[in-house]
């Protein structure tokens, strides 16, 4: 979507479904601002889970993803780093794929 408006989230739903294959969303900058509400609606409607940041594995690969569009100085940021790194931790030496719109440097 270029904005969340709903006529564009819509139509992203529309083609989303159509997908034979599971359907996995890495929130962008024209998603929505922290709590991402409906970067958070569009992910549900596809199947995914209630999440902005997430984690799964598919067979021995790890995967996770985090949101972007948030300040470095916010509580949320060094939340999302120190779920980051334990998510991380916990993947116990898979391979491992990250989904981000954006980097996580400063």
């Amino acid at each position: 979507v270029n904005s969340v408006k709903p006529e564009q989230i819509d139509n992203f739903l529309r083609h989303a479904r159509r997908l034979a294959s599971p359907v996995v969303l890495a929130h962008g900058n024209h998603d929505g601002w922290h709590p991402y509400p409906e970067f958070r609606a569009m992910q549900k409607a596809v199947g995914g889970p209630d999440a902005a940041r997430f984690s799964f594995d598919a067979g021995r690969w790890h995967v996770v993803t985090v949101p972007c569009n948030f300040r470095y100085d916010d509580p949320f940021a060094e939340d999302t780093l120190r779920w980051l790194e334990a998510d991380l931790a916990a993947a116990d030496g898979r391979p491992t794929v990250a989904l981000v719109h954006y980097h996580l440097m400063p």
